[in-house]
């Protein structure tokens, strides 16, 4: 029997590396171990903390400026140039936030609102370090659709569209855009100190129609 899988519309997750992630790292391990201020730090449990979630950090520390640049270059370029959004023109971070993940901590799965394409910088990690993506038809959907599960055994044939997540491993100076629908998140971590900053950004334009800022 003769067949041919053709992949059709694939989820884009696209990795990039970050020059300067060391002196990023010591940037905000300086400012944990600094005391940030009680008002920026929001716990999602005892093991994990993120920081100015509810603001932007690159507002926050005008240091970090030549960062902001490097994330959103690389980010316009991915969203324009390898999805294929050319008439959106340049891509700018909404907002951004740091995260502290100990051992035991795990990042619900959860996608992000309000924004086109999401992303993190991964600053300390080591070999256990991943982050899990979610089939979009795994996940809970507004639409009718019939669902069976396919076991999850290796396909025979190489194919991989029966699983329902996939772990992306990451090191650090790793920067990961992904479309911001996209479900994600890792369960019980293994780093010790696991440190990201993560960010949301929005082209200038959508439908080549309508101005964002």
């Amino acid at each position: 029997m003769q067949w041919q899988s053709l992949s059709l519309f694939a989820t884009p997750v696209i990795k990039m590396e970050i020059e300067d992630h060391e002196k990023v790292k010591a940037f905000f391990f300086e400012k944990i171990n600094n005391k940030v201020e009680a008002a920026t730090v929001k716990k999602q449990d005892s093991n994990i903390t993120h920081f100015f979630s509810d603001t932007n950090v690159f507002n926050v520390y005008p240091e970090l400026d030549w960062l902001r640049e490097k994330i959103e270059e690389a980010a316009t370029f991915a969203y324009c140039e390898l999805l294929n959004f050319k008439k959106s023109k340049d891509l700018k971070i909404t907002n951004a936030w740091f995260n502290l993940c100990e051992v035991g901590g795990v990042q619900v799965r959860h996608s992000h609102a309000n924004c086109r394409l999401s992303g993190t910088l991964y600053l300390n990690t080591d070999q256990n370090t991943h982050i899990r993506f979610m089939h979009p038809l795994s996940c809970s959907s507004m639409h009718t659709e019939i669902f069976d599960q396919a076991t999850q055994d290796p396909n025979p044939y190489g194919l991989k569209f029966h699983l329902p997540y996939f772990d992306v491993d990451v090191q650090a100076g790793d920067c990961l855009f992904w479309p911001s629908q996209v479900n994600h998140g890792y369960d019980a971590n293994k780093t010790p100190d696991r440190l990201s900053l993560s960010f949301n950004l929005m082209p200038q334009h959508l439908n080549t129609v309508y101005q964002i800022y």
